[in-house]
């Protein structure tokens, strides 16, 4: 392997090694979430959380119609387990404590999904199509107008901090997979040979002088 492309491998390695976890006090700021965003979680959750075996219901039916269905979920014992989950995943999304475990949970989550193989794109459709059922198709009133605009509003920012380290943990599964590749090839690139017990052989490419 070229020394110029050990090099710009090495380079590319060190950039991706330094990939910043944010901590909660960073993601509460740069997500800009406030005691009053978790209320108003809080609030919707206390009128939609009845409303989740419903949800769970016609979540998987609009699955059964994707790819990724019989992919993943072929074992019906598989899918109640992933149902039962999902609906406690919502459940405490509705109950948020936004702490140091909550974020250890959603970032948990991004690794089942990035390790099991789940791809981004599937991975955002179904949110899509789970956020629009919870906080529109399903909703089942008993809020005024303004109240539900302000609870929507909290929920989809506390939605998009989710989605973000679920990215986050994507990112990076797929940092230390490039890592493990560079410093395999880089390895691959200096052959050494051992000729007799404590005496190796390395090629020299270039000028002794």
């Amino acid at each position: 392997i070229p020394s110029s492309l050990c090099f710009s491998l090495s380079q590319k390695q060190s950039r991706h090694s330094i990939m910043h976890t944010l901590t909660l006090q960073e993601l509460t700021k740069q997500h800009n979430v406030t005691a009053e965003d978790l209320t108003l979680v809080r609030r919707y959750g206390e009128v939609i959380k009845p409303e989740l075996p419903r949800y769970v219901e016609r979540f998987y039916t609009w699955l059964e119609q994707q790819p990724e269905f019989d992919q993943f979920f072929k074992d019906s014992n598989k899918l109640r387990r992933v149902q039962s989950s999902q609906r406690s995943f919502w459940q405490r999304f509705f109950e948020i404590e936004f702490d140091d475990d909550y974020i250890s949970s959603r970032r948990k989550l991004g690794e089942v999904h990035a390790n099991i193989g789940l791809s981004l794109s599937a991975y955002f459709s179904a949110l899509s199509f789970s956020q629009d059922l919870l906080l529109f198709e399903l909703y089942p009133g008993g809020l005024s107008d303004a109240d539900r605009s302000a609870c929507t509003r909290a929920c989809l920012k506390l939605i998009q901090v989710d989605a973000s380290l679920v990215v986050e943990a994507y990112a990076k599964l797929n940092n230390e997979r490039f890592s493990e590749q560079a410093q395999a090839m880089m390895a691959m690139s200096t052959p050494v040979t051992s000729l007799w017990d404590h005496i190796l052989m390395l090629p020299v490419v270039g000028i002794i002088d």
